[in-house]
């Protein structure tokens, strides 16, 4: 087996969020160029043993070729890699996290990035924490931003069974405490309920982060395990989808959205006004009273649809030019 280049294929293994839909991404960009090596066991210890011993040892037998990490973890102990840090959030506000969770990234994260021939990163935002909060120089770490999932964007439509006819407005995202959905839909579920609607959360739970979905709320459908056929539906149907985010590394939620017409209210922070500009409508990150008014003022004052904007054709070039540059 040779190639020009291989894979960490641990996220193979893993729950899809942002960061593994951006690894798969990659993937299917270099198919003809790169060989994926996924591990066989089913523990995350054992993954991680897996990545920081039997990869390392297996690619130094194939001469140490080109590794390729895509999020955000990757063998400590071996130098001719690309890492992919998508944020470094353990490092902003470790709170967030589960304790052993961000003391271990807060000691793995700098070991990669001093290792590492190259860092890769999702937006200019990142880069910037990324140099602050690793010493990583500014050459070192170029910024490749996501691209649109092919598997949803080609994905049948199919309505999850769950949700009523009420019309609603959605929320996507882990229990994360920097995702803040909770917080939103505390604020917002009743007042949504009063207005005719219904909010529907579309989450995952994780033992990575500290905060655990509490909505017993009529108001509020909590929904999880969504296919990319359901998901698809619910951008198509949904009224706005809010994200109240703390702080992200790029957010590809709303770009997932204002691929199928929906109209979207951020947080008002760096990172969204980076990536979104005015194709989005903001509130004040953190404020109650900002989030319900903007929430009305778009419901009632945005076009019934929005126009998309995103289309990343640079996406697939920039990882092959990098292969090229670097094995």
């Amino acid at each position: 087996m040779s190639a020009s280049a291989y894979i960490n294929g641990r996220f193979l293994n893993q729950s899809v969020t942002g960061v593994q839909r951006y690894a798969l991404s990659v993937r299917a960009t270099l198919e003809e160029t790169a060989v994926t090596l996924t591990p066989k066991a089913s523990s995350t210890l054992r993954r991680h043993y897996w990545e920081q011993a039997i990869l390392p040892a297996k690619l130094r037998n194939l001469d140490s070729p080109l590794l390729l990490n895509l999020c955000n973890t990757a063998p400590i102990r071996y130098s001719n890699q690309i890492a992919t840090i998508h944020d470094v959030a353990v490092f902003e506000n470790p709170t967030w996290f589960n304790p052993l969770f961000a003391a271990y990234y807060r000691w793995m994260l700098p070991r990669i990035a001093k290792s590492a021939k190259h860092i890769v990163t999702v937006s200019h935002f990142s880069k910037l924490e990324i140099q602050k909060h690793l010493g990583v120089r500014p050459n070192d770490i170029s910024v490749i931003c996501p691209s649109l999932s092919s598997n949803l964007l080609n994905a049948r439509v199919v309505k999850p069974s769950a949700v009523s006819e009420r019309p609603f407005v959605l929320m996507v995202g882990n229990h994360d405490p920097r995702k803040h959905i909770d917080w939103a839909a505390t604020i917002l579920g009743e007042w949504i309920a009063q207005n005719g609607m219904q909010l529907i959360m579309l989450n995952q739970s994780s033992s990575n982060f500290k905060s655990k979905p509490n909505h017993a709320n009529n108001a509020v459908l909590l929904l999880s395990n969504v296919n990319d056929s359901e998901l698809k539906w619910l951008y198509q149907n949904a009224l706005l989808l809010i994200q109240p985010s703390l702080y992200e590394g790029f957010g590809l939620v709303p770009f997932e959205a204002r691929q199928f017409g929906t109209r979207v209210l951020l947080s008002d922070i760096p990172v969204n006004r980076e990536v979104h500009g005015q194709n989005a409508l903001y509130f004040a990150s953190n404020d109650r009273n900002s989030l319900i008014e903007q929430t009305a003022f778009a419901l009632k004052s945005l076009p019934q649809k929005a126009a998309h904007a995103y289309d990343n054709t640079d996406f697939d070039s920039s990882w092959k030019k990098l292969i090229e540059r670097f094995s």
